[in-house]
């Protein structure tokens, strides 16, 4: 019997060790990390674009869901402060069959 693929949410400000534990949920779940703030110096370096972050998050989540299509645990490591935020990644989540956890 196969598992479903788990999404893990990490919300929280900033410096508050989203980036730590979403290391930690990696490692201990073999879950594909996807952290914003990494893609965001990876490509822009230190300009950093107000219009970046968005494209990236969209990017990133596109991915995630993906992998969770494919049964592939998934942690997202962005600040997710706004609810409606959250409950659209849960749903999303939730149509391909994944559970979800937030951290």
């Amino acid at each position: 019997m196969t598992t479903r693929p788990t999404l893990y949410l990490t919300v929280g400000l900033p410096g508050t060790g989203k980036t730590t534990e979403a290391r930690r949920i990696e490692a201990e779940e073999k879950a594909l990390r996807l952290t914003k703030d990494e893609w965001v110096k990876a490509l822009y370096g230190l300009a950093n674009p107000p219009s970046a972050s968005d494209v990236i998050e969209g990017r990133l989540i596109e991915i995630g869901l993906r992998a969770l299509a494919l049964g592939i645990n998934v942690v997202i490591d962005f600040g997710l402060w706004s609810r409606e935020e959250r409950s659209a990644l849960r749903q999303a989540a939730a149509d391909q069959g994944a559970a979800v956890e937030m951290r």
